[in-house]
């Protein structure tokens, strides 16, 4: 998508109600407050009286959305989604992903809604809807996304790719033509132009042919199409909305490649084709539909899902590397994306959490009832005392500037559980080649997965390594990261630098372990490795070979084993890929770390 396109689809979302929601996949704050901007004098010109804006993150409250009755005035009680009388609201989402349970519950009740009922504190109102609600998702976080959140949004494009432009040229060029900083012509005069546009059939026709390849069946998806084309056709000053009108809204929405692509994939199989050769030519760049159908089935059924433990054959990996689509292709829509699983194992809070979390660190995700002081969340404590006051005061007889708090108006915040285990995985890529070695490693993210694990994945021996004679670390929050399985699948590269790998993996646990109220209080190493280090540690560090290795790469691998082994609450493993040559190094390094040997013959549930 190009920038005039995304700026048109600005104008639609500005003139159009029913386009209330704009889903940007990449996008960063500041692109999003350019792209407020911008809908901001839009919707002034579409003819708004009033705009404003609010920014909506990971703590908001039900209180804080929706306000508090009967607050002395300067309290702000109206709440951040019930805006002045006539006035639009642009709510701004940065990270979609990290948005608070109460928020994501009123977007799904405010979109494509007219007014919303409001029932909270004994009282019922109905709140009309005058909103334009504009989020942000990293393309790698899609999957912890509810999908009813995200259907909600009927405009989700890919943030395009400016060009790189000098500021000073910027500057210049506004200074010197500050005319053409204006909002562009199409959308002046909207409010001349009259209101819904007449829908031809054959534009209900087109709407049906460009949504032919849409594999959720949801509708959705359809409507948004025929509203974007009617607020092109508004824009546009059309009295209908014909079918060439569809196609620029599907052009504008990157649906026009997915059906320029089924089109071709069907007229290359032909009248005769057999059914081999339509399995040939079949698009192997979007998610097979069928991967998601058992999911759908059971979410639909009234009858109790057959249950069952994860195993090491269910394929982790490759279900995780779909549905995070690092590697999407180009031309693939936004709008249609894979359902994500059902979880592979429950998430179990880490011991000693009651401590880490009332520690006051971590990041705030809302509030929670509180019998001390600790870790106040003042303002919260303040709204849930508000509504008494009047009560309190007339009890007591005491001026109306005293506030009289109670202990059941205390709040504290809610935080994200400190990670307590970390979880380092050593890989050596120039020993599993050819080899089917991650169901041996399935456990173990398994389990890191659910106890909610640091991660630290040191690559040995990459094609893409910055520097061959040395490994490379890369550290995650957990284990669903995107990059972790882009990780597992890297090609191998000529040189081994073991020792430095597990001199990395040793810095690492004890860096982790020696950061106070924050460190890490178990450790997972799992190392995998046939044992054939060809690079000295000397070497790696000095970042050249001057000297004849030898055995020395496996000697000073083994020695930092042995300092690795001196550690205290660690557990150590190592899997033994199974090599042709030299099988007693895999086993002697296992023996000075002294760590549980699993084969990748072996299958661990």
């Amino acid at each position: 998508m190009s920038v005039p396109d995304l700026e048109r689809l600005i104008d639609c979302v500005a003139v159009s109600s029913a386009l209330d929601g704009l889903l940007v996949y990449g996008a960063s704050g500041s692109q999003l407050e350019s792209l407020a901007d911008r809908l901001a004098r839009g919707l002034l010109q579409a003819g708004a009286e009033a705009v404003d804006r609010v920014w909506l993150g990971a703590a908001e409250s039900e209180d804080l959305l929706w306000g508090v009755a009967d607050l002395p005035q300067g309290w702000n009680g109206r709440g951040l989604l019930v805006p002045p009388p006539n006035t639009t609201r642009i709510v701004i989402v940065p990270d979609l992903a990290r948005l608070s349970l109460a928020a994501a519950r009123a977007g799904v009740t405010m979109l494509g809604a007219s007014h919303v009922r409001i029932e909270r504190r004994g009282r019922s109102s109905v709140v009309p809807v005058h909103h334009r609600w504009i989020a942000s998702l990293p393309d790698a976080t899609g999957s912890s996304v509810s999908r009813h959140l995200v259907d909600r949004f009927p405009v989700r494009i890919r943030m395009p790719v400016r060009p790189i432009v000098s500021r000073l040229d910027i500057l210049r060029e506004a200074l010197t033509h500050p005319e053409q900083r204006a909002l562009p012509g199409p959308s002046q005069g909207v409010r001349e132009r009259g209101g819904a546009r007449i829908v031809t059939d054959e534009a209900i026709e087109q709407t049906m042919s460009c949504m032919a390849s849409n594999v959720s069946g949801n509708v959705r998806e359809s409507l948004a199409l025929l509203e974007v084309a009617k607020a092109l056709a508004l824009l546009d000053a059309k009295p209908s909305v014909d079918a060439n009108t569809v196609r620029e809204a599907a052009r504008l929405l990157d649906l026009g490649k997915q059906s320029d692509r089924d089109e071709a994939a069907a007229d290359s199989a032909g009248a005769s084709a057999t059914p081999s050769s339509l399995g040939a030519s079949a698009d192997f760049t979007r998610p097979d539909p069928m991967l998601v159908t058992p999911v759908d089935e059971c979410g639909a059924s009234n009858t109790e899902p057959n249950v069952r433990l994860a195993t090491a054959g269910d394929a982790l990996l490759g279900t995780d590397s779909q549905i995070d689509g690092a590697d999407a292709p180009a031309g693939a829509s936004p709008q249609a994306e894979t359902l994500p699983p059902h979880e592979y194992a429950s998430l179990r809070m880490p011991w000693r959490l009651a401590q880490v979390a009332s520690s006051g660190r971590g990041t705030i995700i809302g509030t929670r009832r509180a019998e001390t002081t600790r870790d106040l969340a003042i303002v919260d404590t303040l709204f849930a005392a508000a509504p008494m006051q009047s009560l309190r005061r007339a009890a007591l007889e005491q001026p109306p500037t005293d506030i009289i708090l109670r202990r059941s108006d205390l709040r504290s915040y809610r935080r994200v559980p400190l990670a307590t285990e970390l979880f380092v995985l050593v890989i050596d890529y120039t020993s599993v080649v050819d080899r089917e070695w991650l169901d041996s490693l399935i456990p173990f993210l398994r389990h890191a997965y659910a106890a909610r694990a640091k991660v630290c994945v040191i690559k040995v021996g990459a094609k893409d390594a910055t520097n061959p004679l040395r490994a490379e670390r890369v550290l995650a929050r957990n284990v669903l990261v995107p990059g972790i399985a882009a990780l597992l699948d890297a090609p191998a590269g000529s040189a081994t630098p073991l020792a430095d790998g597990l001199s990395l993996a040793l810095q690492a646990i004890q860096q982790s372990f020696g950061h106070g109220r924050v460190a890490a209080r178990r450790a997972t190493l799992v190392v995998v490795t046939d044992g054939r280090g060809n690079v000295t540690l000397k070497a790696s560090r000095e970042g050249c070979l001057t000297e004849r290795v030898g055995r020395q790469g496996i000697e000073d691998a083994r020695s930092v084993a042995r300092d690795l082994r001196a550690l205290t609450h660690t557990k150590r493993v190592l899997i033994n890929p199974g090599p042709t040559l030299l099988r007693d190094l895999p086993l002697a390094l296992a023996a000075a770390l002294d760590a549980e040997i699993v084969r990748v013959t072996d299958h661990h549930g």
